[in-house]
Parts: structure tokens; sequence; C-alpha cells
């Protein structure tokens, strides 16, 4: 049961927590300009950016 349920509600909802993080830390950069409806997508495509940084290289692969 502990699976199923990290599997189906504890990952999309942290996937969600840090996708909105991000967006908002774009928001923030972007002095704001960026739509409320932009937010969580925005943020989701940087949180991709960042892990596929961290796992190109060998050297950084331990921190991701």
């Amino acid at each position: 049961m502990g699976s199923f349920l990290g599997a189906w509600v504890l990952f999309p909802l942290v996937l969600l927590l840090c996708s909105w993080g991000c967006g908002l830390l774009v928001r923030r950069i972007a002095g704001g300009a960026l739509s409320a409806g932009l937010i969580v997508p925005v943020g989701f495509a940087l949180v991709l950016v960042l892990c596929t940084f961290f796992t190109s290289f060998s050297s950084l692969a331990p921190a991701a």
C-alpha cells in the first residue's frame, strides 16, 4: 500500500510543488512578466532542465 500511495499521490504532489516553486522563481526573475497560468508549466520546464544538467555530468550525478 505504501508504494502505491507514493507512486500515485506523493510523487505527483512533490513534482507539482517543485514545478510551482521553480515557476515562481522564474516569474520573480522575469520581473512579474509571467502569466499566472504559465507558472507551473514553466516551472516544470526548469525542473527538467536542472535535472538534465545535473545528470549530464558524471561529477554532478551524485547531487541529483
